[in-house]
């Protein structure tokens, strides 16, 4: 029987259009490493290894059921396991996958090894957050329909900026004080139009709680982002390349530290950060002992531990990042 196989080079080519690889012959090109494994997670490639087994489940239902998790989620999966080649049905509907991957990589793509401990997470940590996801389901779909058009905006990432420094202290001032008046009080076409600095300044200070620091720091972007040739030119900036060059970028940016730079992009649902990252403020740090977290209290540290619980309750980590802001109260 002829063997399938799926070639994968890493870093061999560029992206199209700055987000998906290219197909080049037989092999698929992925820009690095992180690229290819946020496409193979690894429940992806667990629904892969249970179809490659042989089962007898040939809905995506009942498929959902043997593996335990939210039928949508398996969706998603099987339709990017089909989508690379790495799954497909017969004309009778049967599962057919690829019998091994090949994956070539040049040492200089290669990733950083991450090494530390590994985490174990509580089964009944998982159980609830599964149940706290499959509640909250409605919830996650609107958030996402709602980060997709605050990212439409032509503001965009100028009022992600004023987000951030409106919730500085906490996430009310925003949607109570800040958010109304957005478009018509601190639009960047309207603080454009001021045309005056002190006036500017004065009306980045009612943004935050903090008035002073938040209008100081916000200023400082204000003045960036006008040197660098306003909101669409640093736009396009963040929307070309990967996920560590756009963090790179924002965090190039004063007072814009990793936690900022990963919500930025995740309150408007960017491919690149459904998957691998998490934007961890106060909420979510208080969060961690009741998740069973242990490790240290390095960001990255963290992030892998959330990332691996992910996995494990079968969520996207923007849907889980996003479960836990919201319902902290309830894990």
């Amino acid at each position: 029987m002829t063997q399938r196989t799926a070639n994968f080079v890493i870093g061999n080519g560029p992206l199209n259009n700055g987000r998906r690889p290219l197909r080049a012959g037989n092999a698929i090109n992925f820009e690095t490493w992180e690229s290819f494994l946020a496409m193979l997670t690894p429940a992806r490639l667990r629904v892969l290894k249970y179809l490659q087994e042989g089962p007898n489940e040939s809905s995506i239902s009942s498929l959902a059921k043997a593996l335990d998790r939210q039928y949508r989620r398996v969706h998603e999966d099987v339709q990017v396991l089909t989508e690379w080649g790495l799954v497909q049905r017969d004309d009778e509907g049967k599962w057919i996958t690829v019998d091994s991957i090949h994956v070539e990589m040049t040492v200089a793509n290669s990733p950083a090894l991450n090494i530390g401990e590994e985490f174990k997470y509580d089964p009944l940590v998982i159980k609830n957050l599964k149940r706290l996801a499959s509640k909250n389901a409605e919830m996650l779909e609107n958030l996402k329909n709602g980060a997709k058009k605050w990212g439409c905006h032509n503001d965009w990432p100028w009022n992600g900026f004023v987000l951030s420094g409106a919730t500085r202290g906490g996430s009310a001032r925003w949607q109570k004080n800040v958010k109304p008046r957005y478009d018509k009080e601190l639009s960047w076409p309207v603080l454009s139009e001021l045309k005056c600095e002190q006036k500017v300044q004065n009306r980045l200070k009612t943004v935050g709680r903090f008035k002073n620091k938040t209008g100081v720091w916000l200023w400082a972007m204000f003045e960036k982002i006008e040197k660098e040739g306003g909101p669409t030119q640093i736009r396009q900036c963040l929307n070309r390349g990967n996920a560590e060059q756009a963090i790179a970028l924002l965090m190039s940016f004063p007072g814009c530290g990793p936690k900022y730079a990963r919500n930025i992009m995740m309150d408007v649902y960017d491919e690149r950060f459904r998957e691998g990252y998490f934007a961890i403020d106060s909420r979510i740090k208080k969060l961690l002992p009741r998740l069973k977290y242990t490790g240290t209290a390095k960001y990255e540290d963290q992030e892998r531990f959330l990332v691996g619980m992910a996995e494990c309750v079968g969520m996207e980590c923007w849907e889980l990042d996003r479960l836990l802001y919201n319902k902290a109260n309830e894990v």
